[in-house]
């Protein structure tokens, strides 16, 4: 019998003697991912499947593999090892990018860079792309600043966040997209929008731009022409509104913002198709929340280039609410309202499913902008309260009691049936 001095050594030796053996068994599979960008509207990935000892494997390969539980034989005929929930999660990303398979590559749109970008970095997964196109997807998903446009008389009355946030309306625009101004009500997504419509204005040259058309509720219809006289006066404003609004549809060429009421639109769409307009403005946009609604359906009419969303409760209801939000904004993205129902709006409402809930932040992340008042107005308090009592008039008096009587009797009617 050896020394157990010498024993200890032996099995530690043997072990690790062992465990040497095992591991020059195996190896160790890993995606690869190439970019190249095809355009400004798409761009192509290339995704490879290589061993650390260099051999390669198919796409048919890594299914067999996945389905065999993640561990196969190489040709070398060692040990095949690949992290299965990886794939299986890579699978689930280019689902919902929706890409066009061609010659081994994915085909995508670039609305899809920000969403497939930040999956593959959450994966830990290196990803060969150039320069400029990293560039852009930092900008896109709000790593990177963007420059801001030149304001003009606004320069010295934007806050820093809203500068940021003219500044992202124009990156979206620049680039195609539509987005959702989501910042928490106060903190002028409005004069942001302003803002912004007043620096393409001023930046457009001798050809001119067609007009932005604002759709609000009809309450904030003559808040926004305010706003507008107030921040943009250059900015030429036609309200359509009244009995007499039929009148004015011809001017809609001779301005550069167009402001009309939800309940109007609703009336007056097929005058508006007869126009095309820049970009298109919902405020409020909880009121095409029901994709099933007049409103919903009208806003999607209307013909313009560019589309943006103000809201300041961009989830607060159904998850599909969100879906009617960016059919407007950028039909398609989201797949069709069954498959996103499949994909999403059950597995997440129904099911907790807390991987969907991930995919999706990271999907809408990128066309969210959502700014809250503690993070950039630290100076100002969370609410200002000022409680004042009066006097109810005559009428009003008749009124309340009227109202009280019949709530009494609602009451008592309700007890004698069912009782306490």
């Amino acid at each position: 019998r050896l020394h157990p001095r010498l024993e200890r050594e032996w099995e530690v030796s043997l072990e690790e003697r062992l465990e040497t053996s095992t591991r020059k068994n195996l190896v160790r599979v890993e995606p690869r991912f190439q970019i190249t960008p095809s355009g400004e509207r798409w761009f192509d990935l290339e995704v490879s499947y290589v061993a650390e000892d260099g051999e390669r494997f198919s796409a048919a390969d890594i299914q067999r593999l996945v389905l065999g539980g993640g561990q196969g034989k190489s040709r070398s005929g060692k040990t095949i090892l690949i992290n299965t929930g990886a794939v299986e999660e890579l699978q689930e990303v280019l689902l919902d990018c929706s890409p066009d398979q061609r010659d081994g590559r994915y085909r995508m749109g670039t609305a899809q860079a920000g969403f497939l970008d930040a999956s593959l970095r959450e994966q830990g997964h290196a990803v060969q792309a150039p320069a400029a196109w990293r560039e852009r997807v930092a900008q896109q998903t709000g790593m990177a600043a963007q420059p801001c446009p030149p304001l003009g008389a606004l320069e010295s009355v934007l806050r820093p966040y809203q500068k940021q946030g003219v500044a992202w309306l124009r990156f979206l625009r620049d680039h195609g997209f539509g987005g959702i101004l989501a910042d928490e009500m106060g903190l002028g997504k409005t004069i942001q929008v302003l803002a912004h419509c007043a620096s393409l204005n001023a930046t457009a040259g001798a050809q001119p731009l067609r007009p932005t058309l604002i759709v609000c509720p009809t309450s904030l219809v003559t808040n926004w022409a305010a706003e507008a006289v107030r921040f943009a006066p250059k900015l030429r404003v036609l309200v359509l509104s009244g009995p007499q609004r039929h009148k004015l549809f011809a001017q809609i060429p001779a301005h550069d913002l167009v402001i009309t009421s939800y309940a109007l639109l609703r009336r007056d769409i097929e005058q508006h198709r007869d126009h095309a307009f820049d970009t298109a403005v919902l405020d409020e946009a909880q009121h095409i929340k029901n994709r099933s609604t007049q409103n919903a359906k009208a806003v999607k009419a209307i013909p313009a280039d560019h589309r943006l969303v103000l809201t300041g409760t961009p989830l607060e209801n159904s998850v599909l609410d969100l879906w009617s939000l960016f059919d407007f904004l950028m039909p398609g993205y989201l797949g069709s309202s069954d498959d996103f129902q499949d994909r999403y709006e059950i597995p997440i409402s129904k099911e907790r499913d807390k991987g969907a809930m991930a995919r999706l932040g990271k999907r809408i992340r990128p066309f969210l902008l959502r700014r809250l008042k503690k993070d950039v107005l630290q100076e100002l308090p969370a609410k200002l309260e000022h409680i004042s009592y009066c006097d109810l008039t005559p009428a009003q008096s008749k009124v309340y009691a009227q109202v009280l009587a019949a709530t009494r009797k609602q009451v008592d009617t309700a007890v004698e049936a069912n009782g306490l």
